[in-house]
């Protein structure tokens, strides 16, 4: 036999072997077309009925599914028009009504005297885009149950958490109205108010965990916060656990809210005092990182190249498990008995590094010990100069004023709460409800209104932020505090709230309102 023999059968054998099939096509500078070639396999991909000339490309595109058309259409004139290859996936609607998959592959070569040349290879993928859609209708459910597991773990420990805190409010609220005659209240109340300063404390940690929470970044120094922290650690780390700090010297500066990385270093520090019970070695170092475009690349991570601050909090503790790591994170969720931690620990410093353009990664060994590692962003000059000039020393508080407040607030108990503390505070107090109430009771005394105190929800048409801007433009000298439970405000940033507007987060201490409406009042008299 020939060698072109040999060659042919080869190729035949290949043809009649691969799935799918494999063709040749041809157009004409008279633009007629058709198939040169098309292997056997075109057979069982198009079911050709008795006599049907399967070489006809025209019998082929009548097929194809109209939604797809355009699509494959595209594919081709594109690949003709350039020179190259094409790659698509398209339908097909076979006799009984049914619809075929296929993927198409192939290379198109223009020709000088105007011939088009593709060659390409037609494969049946339907089974494969059924196995694909239920995987991703599997992940999808997966997701949701994994989701609604999540939110359920959340609700339940809230509901935990906040009952308990309830039911102190509560219980001291009953003793201080059974009081006997010559009792004082002080240390009910006292209960009280810490029950509440705990509930507003779980709300910023369940605030810092989705990333919603108000910082307020300053350049810090985090060897001087870890050297502060050190000095507490008497009341939390029993003396069976040896504490080293390895800080390294000439550390670059941070731009990060200071309380937060506090409480965050505490929350890994207990938590390694946890995972010590017989005692061990709990250290803490800093030193100054550079990441590289590369390595951000190489390892797929999360976070910007540049300068950080690393920060680690190693034990020789219990370790965690391979299959717990990821978790570790979640919302409530806690490796300690019952009653042994909220499971926001993790969550809340997880929540407030990444809020803060920075990273956190976990270094576990069952047996070994475990590594939380944190990466701060290092401050630019700029931000120094910036933050620097907001940390100057503020005017000292002034003491009681005659200073005429209008305050809007649609809860009534939390609107009758805000004027006894401010009326006791020496202040003239107008109240409303929302703010059209509001925007009437000022339009009718201008002159006589130094501090608008406004919630930034409110009923009605104008909202907090809008009466902010409509009262000022009345009164340019009229200064403004914001109050809300909402994290950092998610609608105060779609309603004009500006970054250096003075924000009360509730529930507010008697202190900071006293403290920020004073401040308010001593700019409006120094003006």
């Amino acid at each position: 036999m020939a060698k072109s023999d040999d060659d042919t059968a080869l190729f035949q054998s290949i043809a009649e072997s691969i799935p799918g099939y494999i063709f040749r096509y041809r157009r004409n500078p008279d633009g007629s077309e058709g198939l040169d070639y098309v292997s056997p396999g075109i057979k069982t991909i198009w079911e050709p009925i008795e006599g049907e000339d399967i070489g006809d490309p025209a019998k082929h595109w009548n097929r194809i599914v109209p939604e797809d058309l355009p699509v494959l259409s595209k594919s081709i004139e594109t690949a003709i028009a350039r020179g190259g290859d094409w790659d698509v996936r398209y339908r097909i609607l076979m006799r009984d009504k049914t619809v075929k998959w296929l993927h198409g592959r192939g290379k198109v070569v223009a020709h000088d005297d105007g011939t088009i040349i593709g060659d390409g290879m037609i494969v049946d993928v339907t089974e494969q885009v059924a196995t694909e859609t239920q995987l991703r209708a599997t992940m999808m459910q997966l997701g949701q149950a994994q989701k609604m597991e999540a939110i359920g773990r959340i609700a339940g420990g809230i509901s935990h958490d906040f009952n308990n805190l309830l039911a102190i409010i509560s219980g001291n609220a009953d003793l201080i109205g059974e009081m006997d005659e010559g009792e004082t209240p002080e240390t009910y109340a006292a209960e009280i108010v810490h029950a509440c300063q705990r509930g507003g404390e779980l709300t910023r940690r369940l605030l810092s965990f989705a990333r919603q929470a108000k910082l307020e970044p300053e350049v810090t120094d985090v060897n001087a916060v870890i050297s502060q922290i050190c000095t507490m650690f008497a009341r939390i780390i029993p003396a069976r656990i040896k504490v080293d700090t390895i800080l390294t010297a000439g550390v670059w500066q941070v731009e990060i809210d200071p309380n937060f990385l506090e409480s965050s270093l505490l929350n890994l520090c207990i938590n390694a005092r946890d995972a010590m019970p017989d005692g061990g070695r709990l250290t803490i170092e800093t030193s100054n990182i550079r990441i590289s475009s590369d390595y951000v690349e190489e390892r797929a991570e999360e976070i910007e190249p540049g300068r950080y601050v690393m920060v680690a909090v190693s034990d020789n503790g219990v370790g965690i498990p391979r299959d717990e790591l990821s978790k570790v994170i979640e919302p409530f969720y806690s490796t300690k008995g019952p009653n042994e931690g909220s499971g926001l620990g993790l969550a809340m410093v997880d929540g407030f590094v990444r809020q803060s353009k920075g990273a956190m990664r976990i270094y576990s060994e069952v047996g070994v010990g475990t590594t939380f590692k944190i990466y701060l962003p290092v401050a630019n000059s700029e931000a120094i100069d910036l933050l620097r000039a907001r940390q100057q020393p503020s005017m000292p508080v002034a003491g009681t004023s005659q200073a005429r407040l209008l305050v809007v607030e649609d809860e009534p108990a939390i609107l009758t709460l805000l004027e006894r503390m401010l009326t006791a505070a020496g202040y003239d107090v107008l109240t409303a409800t929302s703010g059209d109430i509001a925007l009437a009771q000022y339009q009718e005394a201008i002159a006589d209104i130094d501090v608008l105190l406004t919630d930034v929800v409110v009923p009605g048409s104008v909202q907090g932020p809008v009466l902010a801007q409509r009262l000022s433009a009345l009164n340019p000298e009229l200064k403004v505090v914001f109050m809300s439970g909402y994290p950092n405000e998610a609608a105060v940033n779609g309603n004009g709230l500006r970054p250096n507007d003075r924000f009360l987060m509730k529930p507010v201490l008697r202190k900071d309102l006293l403290n920020t409406i004073a401040a308010a009042v001593a700019e409006t008299e120094k003006g």
